[in-house]
């Protein structure tokens, strides 16, 4: 057209304009702004244009100076400057400019809304988000798919699941991006029970996943452990050829969490465009199933690959050292983390830290401790905890009494999380000083928190149950099983038993559950009371289905969950099963105890 020496109107440039913001393509945008100067005389839209070209291709700056330009504003101008300021992370500008868009008395619409509404998801303001909720139903705002997304997106943001469900449920037509939306909503905020149920009831619906949808669901089945359903959605996955990175990572992430770490590798394998968030998959896969050798192995790979490991990637490796005890390659990664700059990184310093202590190392623990400028909630606890497992908790009171401290310091900053008091009293339990330990655990009480319940999922088939010690209805279901278990079995009893130092080891609560037939036993109940576990959420348990030796010999099998559980089953003449589990102080185990 330029060659042919037409002249260009403004329905020219606005088209022009617009595949440029689908590009993303500046230099194009820039000669054509150019162009329109040239020619003189452009009209709001095709100015409202540029706003949206240089704000997309991330010049927020220029997109100011050409709306600036603009004399006559109208909502399809004010929008694009204010979405252009959200999207570039200037959300306190978006708003300030709304304020500046109501005074010059303009209308707003759906979309001008909806950018609102993310900035205050991006800000954290859920008092101004409802503000524009309550704004829109006011003015009689059409409620578009595009307005209930961020709506729904800013109330998971904000922690209030609750009233992001209720926008999600008053949607007159749900469509594949507000149901994405709701299931990433729910997955990210700790409710994957939730997150899959929306997900198998918008599958019979007819809904259709993309990869955004298949990640989130993958991440909620890693969540729950549910390594069934995992499965069907990676089959689901390649029936419906949904091939993206997000998709393989939680892919990894799933079968690591679910501790099919083959799996997670043949995935990782087969993953042909890698980025740097595959490697910190697959590493941190490694390392939540203690596999120090591999985790090393691919991080050396991963350096040699043209793929620069980052902080996370030194985090993950970092963590497996810790848990493994492997206190020499430990510290080759932290004379790595200095010499690449990493030190700065708080996660990286705290991940040092937890290894130190951990391996017993109290004064290099307590050297990147007193080294950190940054020092967050988790760096606190690692110190405290750190000590207080290698009986270091005169080291740790000495000098500016770092324990009481910290103990103020993160007792302040949360002072409603119970696991912050409970590892405040084990540690002055490690130190012989009963009567503190008790003052904090009375402070507990006065303060009506209680320590997180350890839980148990069950899985049969494809349903997954959960089960705590403080469910009074399935206490008391158990309670019969139990009692008629003993009847059957004459009364079938656990004795105490020691470890090799004659300390004795504790019994925690039990259950017994479900009687059989030929031979064979399907698990139906399982309740177990989890006294190690002070972090929020409770320690997760698996158990399916455990089939019954014939014969009238007993067989017992060992189970080891975590570091200090000790599961003992019994499997005998009478079809019954029963389970008890023990807990040692000192985190030592029996290959063999006495239980009958």
């Amino acid at each position: 057209m330029r060659k042919c020496r037409r002249e260009h109107d403004n329905v020219v440039f606005s088209i022009m304009l617009k595949a440029c913001c689908e590009l993303r393509d500046f230099d194009e945008g820039r000669k054509l702004h150019c162009l329109v100067v040239k020619m003189g005389s452009p009209d709001s839209y095709v100015l409202t244009g540029l706003v949206d070209m240089y704000a997309k291709c991330g010049k927020i700056g220029c997109s100011r100076e050409v709306f600036d330009e603009i004399v006559d504003h109208n909502v399809v101008s004010w929008t694009s400057m204010i979405a252009g300021y959200v999207q570039n992370d200037c959300s306190e500008e978006g708003l300030i400019l709304f304020n500046r868009m109501r005074e010059a008395l303009v209308e707003s619409n759906q979309y001008t809304l909806g950018s609102l509404v993310t900035a205050c998801g991006k800000l954290g303001a859920l008092h101004q988000g409802k503000w524009v909720h309550g704004y829109a139903i006011k003015r009689g705002i059409d409620f578009n798919s595009c307005l209930v997304t961020a709506l729904v997106d800013m109330y998971v943001k904000c922690a209030v699941i609750k009233d992001a469900r209720s926008v999600f449920d008053e949607l007159s037509c749900i469509d594949l991006v507000s149901w994405t939306a709701m299931i990433v909503g729910y997955s990210q905020s700790g409710h994957p029970p939730e997150a899959l149920q929306l997900f198998i009831k918008g599958k019979c619906d007819g809904f259709l996943p993309n990869s955004t949808t298949a990640a989130s669901v993958l991440s909620a089945c890693a969540q729950l452990g549910n390594l069934n359903l995992g499965r069907s959605m990676h089959a689901l996955g390649i029936q419906l050829e949904i091939e993206d990175n997000a998709v393989g990572n939680a892919l990894v992430d799933m079968y690591a969490k679910c501790l099919a770490i083959e799996d997670a590798k043949l995935v990782f394998e087969k993953t042909m465009e890698k980025d740097v968030i595959s490697w910190n998959s697959m590493i941190s896969g490694y390392s939540r199933n203690g596999c120090v050798s591999e985790a090393l192995k691919l991080f050396n790979r991963m350096r040699f690959n043209s793929y620069p490991p980052d902080a996370i990637t030194v985090v993950g490796v970092l963590s497996v050292c810790a848990s493994q005890g492997v206190l020499q390659t430990g510290c080759s990664l932290h004379a790595y983390s200095v010499q690449e700059g990493f030190m700065a990184n708080v996660y990286v310093g705290t991940a040092l830290l937890n290894l130190y202590a951990k391996c017993g190392d109290a004064k290099s623990a307590r050297e990147i401790f007193d080294g950190m400028d940054d020092k967050s909630t988790i760096t606190w606890s690692s110190m405290i905890s750190g000590y207080g497992m290698q009986g270091e908790s005169s080291i740790l009171h000495s000098r500016l009494d770092l324990g009481q401290v910290a103990a103020r310091r993160l007792l302040d900053l949360h002072p409603t999380e119970s696991c912050y008091y409970v590892l405040l009293s084990n540690l002055y339990a490690s130190d012989g000083r009963w009567f503190e330990a008790n003052q904090v655990r009375e402070l507990m009480i006065r303060r009506r928190l209680s320590k997180s319940p350890g839980h148990s999922l069950v899985e049969m088939e494809t349903d997954t149950d959960l089960y705590s010690p403080r469910t009074k209805n399935q206490m008391a279901n158990l309670k019969v099983l139990e009692m008629s278990m003993f009847s059957d079995t004459y009364g079938l009893r656990a004795h105490e038993a020691q470890n090799h130092d004659g300390l004795k080891l504790k019994e925690t609560n039990f259950q017994v559950f479900s009687a059989s037939v030929h031979n064979h036993v399907e698990v139906h109940f399982l309740f177990l009371s989890d006294q190690l576990n002070v972090q929020k959420g409770g320690q997760t348990k698996m158990l399916q289905y455990i089939p019954l030796l014939k014969g009238p010999e007993s067989n017992r099998k060992s189970f080891f969950f975590g570091n200090q559980i000790h599961l003992s089953l019994i499997f005998c003449s009478f079809l019954w099963i029963s389970i008890f589990v023990y807990f040692n102080p000192l985190g030592k185990f029996h290959e063999t105890l006495p239980v009958f």
